[in-house]
């Protein structure tokens, strides 16, 4: 399973802020980028500065999960 990550950086004061997605995880790394994308189009929608965005879906390994 896929937990889906958005680190945003200001383009103005150059800090940055993650954003940990509370609706996953997802099964596959497609499923996980297309709430990237979403992700990423909210936070620009109240973000009241020019934001530059970066994402990673990273594996979670369950209790019944196994990397194949």
């Amino acid at each position: 399973m896929f937990t889906t990550y958005v680190l945003f950086c200001s383009l103005i004061t150059g800090s940055c802020t993650e954003a940990i997605d509370t609706q996953g995880p997802y099964r596959t790394q497609q499923e996980c980028r297309i709430r990237a994308v979403e992700m990423v189009a909210a936070i620009s929608k109240v973000a009241k500065e020019p934001q530059q965005f970066h994402y990673k879906c990273k594996l979670e390994l369950g209790k019944h999960d196994y990397a194949a």
